[in-house]
């Protein structure tokens, strides 16, 4: 489990918790408000609890995640090293389990992930009561009005929370994260970062200057014509272009955001290029669109076990029946897409305990 699949799986048991309390009593009535939300103290308490619980184990994850991720691609880099420094072309280095310079980036990521993480579950626990009031007034207005039953009411409202989620962070550009989607986000960006950082370091402490990008299937199109090329990360050398030319760190340049690829070292006369991927530019394309189709179903997949799980949650019987029918709807409409495609189905993306 990554820690961004643990978040979704507490805000989960959240909305439950939430479900739960609100699905007593003659819902919809003034006296079912009233009630209502003099227990939201229990929901703080046990949100709090439930987050206190599991902070340690999210956090953890996070850090783990990168940990491996970097050493993974520093590993394949240090097979290159080797081969150079046993043709006499490079002066050996210390080993990177060893290298101080790769444990201050780490330690600098790693406390930057707590503190993060800390922010990411103070903020759903701040934002869980506004679910909880939302959820109270808007079935009570709705019931009051005689639009519907206070069963449909609260079931609809409390199925856009489990689709939307808990409201989190909202970012500079006004824009606002699940907290899922957030740390998520997080995670990702920083795994590029830190995975950038280290090899750039070890590049110079080996004093290379040539990097070849990795190669992948469904790369991002525009990044597709970079792959596999080598490029000069000075800019100074007289055959290979610069790698400013990829637009290398920016956003939506090589290793800029949500990019994939990372850089190889090449020394001349003894590194061996990788062989390319016997794809088109047109079939990656293809593949690309096809990845983000599948991540769409998946997502698909897992919000409607995760309304069911609400439902079931708050003894909503018609509510659960529902859910579970697009369960089925959207599992089929994933088998359909598989079959046509010819990708591997990931079932660990669409899991959710209903």
């Amino acid at each position: 489990m990554t820690a961004s699949e643990l978040i979704y799986e507490i805000e989960t048991d959240i909305l439950k918790i939430i479900a739960r309390m609100l699905g007593t009593g003659k819902i919809g009535t003034l006296e079912w408000q009233v009630t209502k939300l003099s227990q939201i103290g229990s929901l703080d308490k046990q949100a709090r609890d439930m987050i206190m619980a599991r902070i340690r184990e999210v956090r953890n994850l996070a850090v783990d995640e990168v940990v491996k991720k970097v050493f993974d691609r520093l590993e394949i880099n240090e097979r290159r090293y080797k081969e150079a420094v046993k043709a006499g072309r490079l002066q050996d280095v210390l080993p990177i389990t060893v290298d101080p310079s790769i444990r201050n980036i780490l330690t600098a990521w790693e406390n930057s992930a707590r503190s993060g993480i800390n922010l990411t579950m103070q903020t759903l626990l701040d934002n869980c009561g506004e679910v909880y009031r939302d959820t109270i007034t808007r079935t009570t207005a709705e019931t009051i009005l005689g639009v519907k039953s206070g069963r449909q009411a609260i079931r609809e409202t409390m199925r856009e929370w489990a689709a939307q989620g808990v409201p989190s962070i909202v970012d500079r550009a006004g824009r606002q994260w699940t907290t899922e989607a957030y740390a998520n986000a997080v995670i990702r960006t920083n795994t590029y970062r830190v995975v950038k950082e280290t090899t750039e370091m070890r590049m110079d402490e080996y004093g290379v200057d040539l990097a070849e990008v990795s190669w992948h299937a469904a790369s991002r199109v525009t990044h597709y014509d970079y792959q596999g090329q080598i490029y000069s990360r000075s800019g100074r050398d007289e055959v290979y272009p610069p790698l400013s030319d990829t637009g290398y760190g920016e956003a939506a340049g090589l290793m800029g955001v949500n990019c994939t690829h990372y850089l190889i070292p090449f020394v001349p006369g003894i590194s061996v290029k990788q062989e390319g991927l016997d794809i088109s530019k047109e079939e990656n394309e293809r593949l690309y669109k096809q990845s983000q189709e599948q991540r769409r179903l998946e997502r698909e997949i897992r919000a409607a076990k995760r309304e069911a799980a609400v439902f079931k949650s708050g003894n909503d019987d018609a509510g659960y029946k529902e859910a579970m029918q697009l369960v089925r709807d959207r599992q089929a409409t994933m088998r359909e897409f598989i079959d046509e495609s010819g990708r591997t189905r990931r079932y660990d993306r669409e899991q959710i305990e209903v």
